[in-house]
């Protein structure tokens, strides 16, 4: 159950009605539920903080998520990067060969001249 400052008020009007001491003496429910506010101002701080440290987390869930789709975004251009290299040395090493087989023929044309 969640009491707000309203059903506080609420309560300490209902028992300001109830009689709780016998007529005239001095003591009635005013100043027998004076404390009311006061521990009003408590759940209040108490809750205050309560909601400060849900914001807290919710924030830190937040960025952790935003930290994982990044990490994972990263991780795939990585990967990405990897296969170009494969392909790039892949690429060089056939033109490495044909550049080879040119050099040699080029060579033998030369030494029939």
């Amino acid at each position: 159950m969640s009491w707000d400052y309203t059903g506080t008020q609420q309560l300490q009007h209902s028992l300001d009605d109830i009689s709780v001491g016998p007529a005239g003496s001095g003591i009635d429910a005013a100043s027998t539920w004076a404390p009311l506010p006061s521990l009003h101002l408590i759940y209040q701080t108490i809750m205050a903080q309560h909601k400060q440290t849900q914001g807290v987390s919710k924030k830190a869930m937040v960025a952790t998520k935003q930290l994982q789709v990044a990490v994972s975004k990263i991780a795939k251009s990585c990967s990405e990067i990897g296969e170009r290299i494969t392909m790039i040395e892949s690429r060089a090493n056939v033109l490495e060969t044909e550049l080879e087989a040119v050099v040699q023929q080029a060579a033998m044309k030369h030494s029939t001249l």
